[in-house]
């Protein structure tokens, strides 16, 4: 038989197979499509109830202290959980939130449960001591395939890490001893410019050359530039760089600079009491030439020669000390001039009148008419006159001159005026005075102390005491699904509240080895994930920790108070901001209830049911969900009932709530509501009520009850929330 002719009996047999069997292939082939359809559907709807990709990071938190010359390495595990029949696409990366960059990105494909280790090296500058920040951000999403049938919508995963880093035990004895050596010389140089600008103050009237050589032969400029030098390293914190002998050299210096400027001011003070010494001097020649002439007549004649030689003496004292100092007059000095000079020349005068007074017991009258007559007239005259003056007589006659003298006087004297004697003015001369005293030093050594920077924006550390946030996430809808899908609900606003200046500190780690107070020293506001599913427990000497997620919300609300006093400590900050999303919205005021709000700064609700939900909502709640919670939340529940008739202070407390979606009341009523929680229910009378429109995009019309936590859906949800947390008005 031919090639061709078995061809055709095999078909022939083919077609009486099938006709044959044709019932049964069509419902084999049927049910091929319909299992085909069935798996499908489960696949989808898998994905749809049930959290498709979890992503597990340890650990969440960690806190390094090294030396400024020291590296540290951030280990982290990343374990990516998802569906077994699901590949993941994953981006890990470092971000340095104290410089504003990215150190390092690595991206990797993880296979279902597949665990890794990343690491990463950082250091610190290696000068001053100072505080680094870190976020170790894991990014995944499932890798769509025919048995992966996901959405790709990613999820994220942030762990937080401070690293301390101090000066080095070298660097920290130099920085001791240095700051009180330049103290020390800081202090001196103050007081030796204020030495000098007094000492030259004090000798601007007085030609002491000693005191002026001695002054302009201080000069300090070139060892205060030196100084300098050491002060800005020292406040630069370059301390290793800094010249200690150089340092104690200055020291000695100054000091010796300061024992000089102690000796011009002596001088200058010698100087100053020398001329005072003269001012007196003066004021007593000049009453003591007065005393003598008004009681002239009371002296014998020693007693006048003795004191002519007394006020001779004062005045050639006086005299040789002017021209010694070698003084300029000022204005008291020209007064005082043009009196010691008259008294000098009162001096001469009495000098050539001597032998009046001498020859007082024979009488003036004797001693004129033996005085040459022949001397010139107006010498005679003024001799005359001032005879008349000292002796205060105011007629010739009484002088018993002879008719010669008489006649003589009478011709050419009378119009000569009477020198009278004169007592010097005290009350128009002072005394110099002099003040050496200076201020005390106003030197000041900018010590840099501790530094943090976040966001390229350094200040010293622990500066402004800020409230941390706490976002608190709502009801998980699959009891079987991890904590982490509901924790991840206000992913996207804490990221984006970094542009507003808040540090994202990941999640609340029970398990960390943060102390108290270990993050007081950050001076930007800290934003926490937290769960009160979370409960921490001592078990074989360690704290263990559990989640449980079938108990009341007052049970949640008692460890909200736990979240509260860790967040508290963590931060030493006085009170909390509370942004909390749907059922975590009646667990913050359940709290508020329980405990007050002295530890609550701002309360910002986010689609919360204030009023319950709904009877098909709750039914369907109750399918997948804890039944406690959905009862709790259920539309006129003994929680709400008790809830709602407590008094709440509501000043701070804000609610947001997102409409746009038909939804089904009890009665057949359509209103609108995000789909899970309506209008109605989620406002909340007292408080300050914000209003999103949106709508629902997914099959089962409840989607805007969690999109609206999404800034790229819904950006007004955080333009709300910043506005509230930084008020502009």
């Amino acid at each position: 038989m031919s090639k061709q002719g078995k061809a055709m009996r095999i078909t022939k047999k083919g077609i009486d197979f099938i006709k044959k069997h044709k019932i049964s292939l069509i419902i084999g082939v049927a049910s091929i499509i319909i299992i085909f359809f069935i798996l499908s559907f489960s696949l989808k709807l898998r994905f749809t109830i049930a959290d498709e990709l979890t992503i597990k990071m340890s650990p969440l938190s960690d806190v390094y202290d090294i030396s400024n010359d020291e590296s540290v390495i951030i280990n982290s595990t990343i374990k990516n959980e998802n569906f077994f029949n699901c590949r993941a696409s994953c981006e890990v990366s470092l971000f340095d939130i104290s410089n504003n960059k990215t150190l390092y990105t690595r991206k990797r494909t993880l296979a279902h449960n597949e665990e890794i280790e990343e690491s990463f090296i950082v250091s610190p500058k290696n000068i001053g001591e100072g505080q680094i920040l870190y976020n170790l951000e894991v990014s995944c999403n499932n890798q769509r395939t025919f048995i992966c049938p996901t959405e790709e919508i990613p999820r994220r995963k942030e762990a937080f890490f401070v690293l301390n880093y101090n000066l080095t035990n070298n660097e920290q004895n130099i920085k001791d001893v240095s700051k009180n050596l330049i103290l020390s010389i800081g202090d001196k140089f103050e007081n030796i410019k204020s030495k000098i600008n007094i000492t030259r103050l004090n000798i601007q009237n007085l030609k002491c050359k000693e005191a002026d050589l001695l002054l302009d032969n201080i000069s300090t400029d070139r060892l205060l530039t030196t100084f300098n030098v050491q002060k800005n390293l020292f406040e630069n914190e370059r301390y290793l760089d800094i010249n200690q002998e150089l340092l104690s050299y200055l020291n000695l210096t100054t000091v010796q600079i300061l024992t000089e400027l102690d000796l011009v001011q002596n001088i200058t003070i010698q100087s100053y009491d020398k001329r005072n010494d003269n001012i007196n001097a003066s004021i007593i020649l000049s009453n003591k030439e007065y005393l003598f002439i008004d009681n002239y007549d009371n002296f014998t004649t020693e007693e006048v020669n003795l004191r002519i030689s007394e006020l001779n003496f004062l005045t050639e004292e006086i005299e040789d000390s002017f021209e010694l100092l070698d003084f300029d007059f000022s204005i008291n000095d020209t007064l005082l001039g043009a009196q010691i000079n008259d008294s000098i020349s009162k001096i001469n005068e009495l000098n050539n009148l001597s032998f009046i007074f001498a020859a007082k017991k024979q009488s003036v009258i004797d001693g004129l008419e033996t005085y040459n007559i022949t001397l010139n007239q107006s010498v005679f005259c003024q001799d005359l006159n001032v005879a008349k003056g000292k002796l205060n007589i105011s007629k010739v006659d009484e002088l018993n001159l002879t008719n010669k003298l008489t006649n003589f006087s009478d011709e050419y004297c009378n119009n000569l005026s009477i020198i009278q004697p004169t007592q010097l003015d005290i009350g128009n001369i002072s005394l110099y005075s002099y003040n050496f005293t200076i201020e005390p030093s106003s030197f000041t050594l900018f010590e840099k102390g501790k530094e943090c920077c976040i966001y390229n924006e350094c200040k010293p550390c622990n500066t402004e005491k800020n409230t941390p946030i706490i976002f608190l996430h709502g009801h998980v809808f699959n009891e079987e699904d991890s904590i982490e899908y509901s924790l991840g609900s206000f992913d996207m606003i804490q990221k984006e509240l970094k542009d507003s200046g808040y540090v994202s500190a990941g999640e609340i780690d029970l398990s960390s080895n943060f102390k108290s107070s270990a993050l007081d020293e950050i001076n930007n506001p800290l934003t926490f994930k937290a769960s009160y599913y979370y409960i921490q427990f001592y078990e074989l000497g360690d704290y263990r920790i559990t989640a449980q997620k079938t108990e009341r919300i007052e049970n949640y609300a008692l460890r909200l108070n736990e979240i509260i006093q860790e967040v508290l400590s963590l931060t030493n900050s006085d009170n909390v901001t509370i942004i909390a999303h749907s059922m975590g919205g009646l667990v913050t005021r359940e709290y508020i209830a329980l405990f007050g709000k002295q530890r609550v700064d701002k309360i910002i609700l986010i689609n919360t049911p204030n009023h319950g939900i709904t009877t098909s909502i709750a039914r369907a709640c109750k399918v997948l969900g804890n039944k406690r919670e959905c009862e709790d939340m259920q539309e006129s529940s003994v929680f709400l009932s008790r809830l709602n008739s407590r008094i709440e202070t509501k000043e701070d407390l804000h609610v947001i709530r997102s409409v746009g979606c038909d939804m089904e009341l009890d009665n057949g009523t359509i209103v609108t509501g995000d789909g899970i929680v309506t209008n109605s229910s989620a406002y909340l009378e007292g408080a300050n009520n914000y209003l999103i429109e949106g709508f629902c995009t997914d099959n089962l019309q409840t989607d805007l009850h969690n999109n609206a936590l999404n800034p790229s859906l819904y950006p007004e949800t955080l333009e709300i929330i910043e506005e509230i947390l930084n008020p502009t008005d």
